[in-house]
């Protein structure tokens, strides 16, 4: 995956798309914060759902439909309690 873009006449920039991001994330997520889960969902689900509706800023329901094993609104919200934001 390359980061940089090239436009004739401009310096590169580095850029970074949603895809890249949220993979970025969800691998660092999944290695060091951990969400039991009894159900279908795994944490993987839950964390991919929250990140993609913050990156491409969609609802519960956009996300639905550009992945598969999404967490509904109300399954996010349960799950996303069990985190301690304190420690």
């Amino acid at each position: 995956m390359s980061l940089l873009s090239y436009k004739p006449g401009n310096n590169p920039k580095l850029e970074l798309k949603a895809k890249g991001c949220i993979d970025t994330v969800l691998r660092l997520l999944t290695d060091h914060v951990t969400i039991k889960i009894n159900g279908s969902l795994t944490s993987e689900d839950v964390f991919r759902t929250v990140l993609s509706m913050s990156v491409n800023r969609n609802s519960v329901h956009s996300v639905a439909t550009q992945y598969q094993n999404v967490a509904c609104e109300t399954s996010l919200r349960y799950h996303l309690k069990k985190l301690n934001m304190e420690n």
